[in-house]
Parts: C-alpha cells; structure tokens; sequence
C-alpha cells in the first residue's frame, strides 16, 4: 500500500475514532439532561444550552438563546412537579459539524389540577461540539398521541415573530423550489408528488402519532389524512432559517392552517426542523423531518382571544428579564396606572418604575381574565390577579390580589400588545 493511502487510511480511521468518542458523550450529555429535567435543576440545565440554542416546545413558539429557554423551564417548573423523565434513542448521527439524535421519551409530572400526566413522546436535538463538549444547538419535542391541552398547555414567553427567509444561497433556493412544490401538493391532495420530496429512508415524526420510519409508512400516514370531509381553506407554509451542513441543509420552519369540518372553521399553527440531504444526481430529498404544534386546535373566532390569553401568561412570567418581560406593552402610547401612584406614560417610565419594584422583592402571579369586549380597534379586557410578595432579604411571604383592567391593541405586525393598563388592591 502507498504512502498517500496510508495516510488516508490514518485519517479515516482517527476520524473515526473521534466521532465515537463525540457520540459517548453526546450520550452521557443526553442522560445527563433527561437528570436535570427530572430533578427541575435549572442551573445544570443552563449548561446544556448557550445564546446560539433554539428550542421549539410543543403547544409554544420557538425560544432562542438561553435566557429565553431558561425562563420557559423556569416557568414550567413553577406549574408542574416534575416526577420521571426517561429518554431513549434510537438514532445518533453526524450531519456536517453537528449530531443528530432521535429518540422516545416519558415525563411523568403532576398538574397544577392535581392530575398525574404521563407525557410520552418523541424528540430531535441537534448537539454541536463546543471545546470538545456537546451542547444542545437545537430541540423539538412532541406527544406520540392526543393529549388534553391543560396538561401542556402552561407556559407562554412571549418573543418577536421570526422573519421569513428570502432565499438567496444555493441551499436555501433548492428547498424553496421544493417547498412550493410540497405545499401546492399538499393544497390539491396530490399524494403522489408530496412524496416525491421524501427520501427513501426517510424518518417523519409529526404531532400526536409516533414517528414514521421509512418512504412507506409516511406515504401510509398522509393517505390516511387525506378527508374529503376536511376543506383545507388556508395554508402558509414559510422557511425562517436554512443551515447549510455539507451534503445536508437544515430547515427551520413554520406553518398555519385553516380548515372546515361539519361547518366549523378552526386553524392550527406550527413549527419544524427538516434535514434535507443532497443525492448523488444533485437533488435534494428530506431526510429527516420532525413538527410539532405551537398552540392547541383553536376556532378562528377564539384567535383574538386566545392570543390575548397568551399576553396574560407572559404577564406571569416574573423573572424574565425587564425588556423581554416588557415587549407585550405598546411601545408609543402605554399608559399605566398603579395604586397610589401617579400615572406612568411610556414604556421607558414603566421601566424604571418596574426596576424599582423589584428591587423591593420578588413577585409570583398568576393574571385571569374575566370578560373581554371589542372596542372599535382595541380590546378591554377585565380581570383579576393573584400572588405572593416576598420582600428582599425576608424568607416571609405575602398573599394579595388585585382588580386589573387593560386595553390592548395591534402593532405594525400584527400582534396585541398592552397599551393602558391599571389595577387595584382587591
């Protein structure tokens, strides 16, 4: 044998060697996370994460950076008692300079209601090597079966809609073409060239069912969705990250849906992370592909108000830093009244009063809403909230509540934000 093929061969072998080391530790890193999640350790689950980590929770919107996901684990924890987490893999694999793991898992935790959910599902995370230890880059997870929304359904940070890729690379050019493809099939039933986007081995894992693996068993599960009972009247489908990987790509993703069923019109928004691979002719086929929903079926006519729902959570959310915590207020017109305070107009001042308030204690809250009224362009919500205050230095609690009234109205893109707000002592 040459010189030059031993050489090769060295090469191929150390890497080798390196890439199961990567996989041993992406491993133990897995186990290691299933522990933190399992004991509600938020400080070891920071260590999993860094500014560059995105997660996509099922029922909630994709969380980058991670103070933002901090803060959803924090909250969950705040609702939830948290009792086994197990996770399995079932598959572990290097696309580009990060590894892919796919596998099932099971969450047994406690209700805020009392009720003993066992959450079983399946995941993708997307690890990527730092100074020789694997961090989660990204994260997706959803039930391999229906479940009821109050038991998932407990969280809300609020973030900024995602931009929508205009594609301009080779990569993100080739999976538009396909995506528009995909979509005018999926709008006509065309089952046909739907699959035609699916490579042969391809892994699908979709919400509620557990994963499907191979081009048959996926063409199995979209057949059977097909109901010509179901009239889909609107789809959106639109690209808000492409990640090129060599002969891989990675697409995050976004999706809404309108549809009629026996007269009723609902809508569904959604979210992925699909791994396209290159194929020796040059085509492109997914690979990989995993979505799940990021809020629960709802009317079309409940849209307003569930999204207002949604601005309450994230009013409870306490410990979110003050400019994520304060971008559900209007950022021109906020008028705020508290008790025995002189009115506070714009967000600047809510600020700094708010700065002030928390260096007085902490507070953990929990907003309600009581009836909601359209008033021309804006919404009057009314309701109540309920705490406890705990002073700084003090280990001493105190309970209170609050009558709250608020107006919110939509900014430039088209989302309800808080512009006069004012509470009472109850």
């Amino acid at each position: 044998m040459g010189k030059i093929n031993l050489v090769l061969l060295l090469f191929f072998v150390l890497g080798l060697k390196a890439q199961e080391k990567d996989m041993a530790q992406i491993t133990l890193q897995s186990q290691g996370f299933a522990s933190a999640l399992q004991t509600e350790d938020v400080k070891a689950l920071s260590s999993f994460f860094d500014e560059d980590s995105t997660i996509l929770p099922e029922y909630h919107s994709a969380l980058r950076g991670n103070n933002l996901i901090i803060a959803y684990y924090k909250t969950l924890f705040e609702h939830i008692e948290s009792n086994s987490y197990k996770r399995k893999p079932f598959e572990i694999q290097k696309v580009g300079d990060l590894y892919m793991e796919l596998g099932l898992f099971t969450y047994q935790y406690t209700t805020p209601n009392g009720t003993e959910f066992d959450y079983k599902g399946k995941y993708t995370t997307y690890w990527k090597m730092k100074d020789d230890t694997p961090y989660i880059w990204a994260f997706i997870w959803g039930a391999s079966s229906y479940f009821e929304k109050e038991n998932v359904d407990f969280v809300q940070i609020i973030t900024l809609p995602k931009k929508t890729v205009l594609p301009n690379s080779p990569w993100e050019k080739a999976i538009e073409q396909q995506r528009q493809k995909a979509y005018n099939a999926v709008l006509n039933e065309d089952l046909d060239t739907q699959m035609t986007s699916y490579h042969d081995d391809a892994v699908y894992m979709t919400y509620y069912d557990p994963p499907f693996k191979g081009k048959g068993a996926i063409h199995d599960y979209f057949e059977s969705h097909y109901n010509p009972s179901v009239k889909r009247d609107s789809l959106m489908t639109r690209l808000t990250q492409v990640v090129p990987l060599g002969d891989y790509a990675l697409r995050f993703g976004e999706y809404y849906v309108e549809w009629i069923y026996n007269g009723q019109r609902s809508f569904i928004e959604g979210k992925g992370l699909t791994l396209y691979k290159r194929m020796a002719n040059d085509s492109i086929k997914i690979f990989r592909q995993m979505i799940n929903h990021s809020m629960p079926p709802t009317l079309v006519k409940e849209k307003d108000s569930f999204e207002i729902a949604k601005v309450l959570k994230h009013l409870d959310n306490q410990h979110l830093p003050l400019e994520d915590y304060l971008i559900v207020y209007d950022d021109l017109k906020l008028k705020v009244n508290p008790p025995n305070h002189q009115p506070i107009n714009g967000k600047k001042a809510f600020m700094a009063h708010l700065e002030a308030e928390r260096k007085n204690g902490k507070v953990r809250i929990s907003h309600h809403p009581l009836e909601m009224k359209r008033e021309g362009d804006s919404i009057h919500v009314e309701g109540y909230a309920k705490g406890v205050f705990t002073p700084s230095g003090s280990a001493e609690t105190y309970p209170f509540k609050t009558k709250n009234q608020m107006y919110l109205v939509k900014d430039d893109v088209l989302k309800w934000k808080i512009r006069k707000l004012s509470w009472q002592m109850d």
